[in-house]
């Protein structure tokens, strides 16, 4: 497929509206608000069955509004680039993914998609048959373990977003590093608010379930985004960016309940 024709493809589909981007955003906020009412209630009653379903809804809403996120990071969802940026910014502090740091690590991410001499550090690490051969036996291992199912799902995305992206490293942009450091100031100051109503026990089983869940489910659709039999990758010389982006991606098809979340 040429960039002409993909181009074609596209373009009925990239016109913006703020009007059902408004909406969208409102279809998410107003059910976690109230979602979150009710977590605090079933922590403070013990209704852990209760706490459960509502923590597993709740990150259903939390991946559909991350999609929002995505798209104002790309200055997509708005027609204004000023309404991307705040909308960006205060769902990136809802999700602990600072806008800067996403779209520095993001953009490189889409810049080298399934190249092999540019893989990006947030992406799955992923060997060609040659250079997993020519690792040491505990490397093999850690490899193994790294894109294991239990780690995908429980480790790996928990630990990035809560833990990681809350260190300034230099590694990141001067962008990326003052989101940081806002985003850490704005957490500890809403923490003491709300420690001045809920016990920090109560806390952390309203909150932390939701977005334990969440990485989870987002680690998974990453994965499966990119990592599939006969998936495209490439060399330097040899590399198509528009084959990356439609080889070298996936669709999964859900139900339509699936597909609105």
């Amino acid at each position: 497929m040429n960039q002409t024709s993909l181009k074609g493809i596209i373009r009925p589909f990239e016109k913006k509206r703020n009007d059902l981007a408004s909406a969208q955003i409102l279809s998410c906020i107003l059910p976690i608000g109230v979602i979150f009412y009710f977590l605090f209630n079933a922590v403070e009653q013990s209704n852990w069955l209760f706490l459960g379903v509502l923590s597993i809804l709740q990150a259903l809403f939390f991946v559909r509004l991350f999609i929002v996120f995505h798209d104002c990071a790309h200055n997509n969802f708005f027609t204004n680039q000023m309404a991307n940026q705040i909308v960006g910014h205060v769902i990136g502090w809802l999700t602990f993914v600072p806008l800067g740091l996403w779209k520095h690590m993001h953009n490189q991410h889409h810049a080298g998609a399934a190249n092999l001499d540019h893989r990006n550090i947030l992406d799955v690490l992923t060997y060609t048959t040659e250079e997993y051969k020519q690792k040491t036996w505990y490397q093999k291992l850690g490899y193994l373990f790294f894109r294991s199912a239990f780690f995908q799902l429980f480790i790996y995305l928990q630990a990035t977003f809560l833990i990681a992206f809350r260190i300034p490293h230099p590694i990141f942009s001067k962008k990326a590093l003052l989101g940081i450091v806002i985003h850490n100031i704005l957490y500890v100051l809403a923490f003491w608010l709300l420690l001045q109503t809920f016990t920090w026990q109560t806390l952390m089983l309203a909150l932390l379930p939701t977005y334990y869940i969440l990485y989870g489910l987002g680690s998974f659709i990453f994965y499966i985004q990119h990592q599939f039999e006969d998936v495209y990758w490439s060399k330097n010389e040899t590399y198509d960016f528009e084959s990356a982006g439609i080889d070298g991606s996936s669709f999964w098809d859900l139900p339509a309940i699936g597909h609105w979340f």
